[in-house]
């Protein structure tokens, strides 16, 4: 999702010599030389990579670019958004500066010295206390008139469309065509828009001949994400069954309610 691209590594294998067991391999710890080789440089090797032999490398492609190659602007103003909520949130008196009124003037390194220990002090208790040649100026700039609620509430907009999430999934005020939509819409909007493009390039992948017998195909079950609540005493048709057989959920509706719709084996 934020890079693009994702690789495994088969750890161990059936004695048919397909696999039984992956090891996620950290992008940053992965790099692929000129020849198209694999190599991993754990935390732990002491700057030794070890080569991945192609065999044993599944490889995640993303269908959309990495959001860390386009979105990265758009989540550093939100960070720093934040961090600026953070600093407003912690600071018992409103912001402002020092300003030295008579007297031998300070130093650029007393100066600082002397608002790191106001700034601490303000931490610790309220009550200020200053000489007659220090006046204490309270900025005019405040959370208001800076629009830092604005301005997150619109970056929490700019995040979800970076993700493809609809905005009112995340709390962010937008215009929908929608004029209605309850839990199970939500929901179902959430795989289609957000993480459906994952959710088939992982089927695909781990649908291959290098990881399952031909024949066999890798589904992800949706159902117990997209379930509705049981207000009936059956349970929903599962979602892998009504894809490989689309009169499943007709007839499993016209069955009798002591006999359950079929269940899809996960593969």
């Amino acid at each position: 999702m934020f890079y693009g691209r994702a690789y495994w590594r088969i750890s161990q294998r059936y004695a048919t010599g397909f696999p039984a067991a992956f090891q996620r391999l950290p992008y940053l710890e992965v790099r692929v030389d000129t020849e198209g080789q694999l190599w991993w440089q754990p935390n732990w090797s002491h700057g030794e990579a070890i080569r991945i032999p192609d065999a044993d490398v599944v490889e995640f492609l993303s269908p959309l670019e990495g959001l860390l190659a386009f979105g990265w602007r758009a989540m550093s103003t939100a960070v720093n958004l934040d961090a600026s909520a953070d600093r407003y949130s912690t600071s018992e008196t409103p912001s402002g500066w020092l300003k030295q009124t008579g007297g031998e003037d300070l130093s650029p390194a007393e100066l600082d010295e002397l608002a790191a220990h106001w700034h601490a002090q303000r931490l610790k208790n309220q009550t200020a206390a200053l000489n007659q040649v220090t006046d204490y100026v309270e900025s005019t700039m405040d959370p208001s008139r800076l629009q830092l609620v604005e301005a997150r509430t619109y970056q929490a907009l700019e995040l979800s469309r970076l993700a493809n999430v609809p905005a009112y999934l995340v709390g962010a005020p937008a215009g929908s065509g929608l004029d209605y939509t309850n839990a199970t819409d939500s929901r179902g909007l959430l795989i289609d828009y957000g993480a459906m493009p994952y959710i088939n390039a992982i089927e695909q992948t781990l649908g291959g001949p290098n990881v399952v017998p031909n024949g066999q195909a890798v589904r992800l079950d949706l159902n117990a994400w997209l379930r509705s609540p049981m207000t009936d005493g059956e349970p929903s048709p599962n979602d892998l069954a009504t894809a490989y057989n689309p009169t499943s959920s007709s007839s499993s509706s016209s069955s009798s309610s002591s006999s359950p719709p079929e269940v899809a084996a996960n593969a």
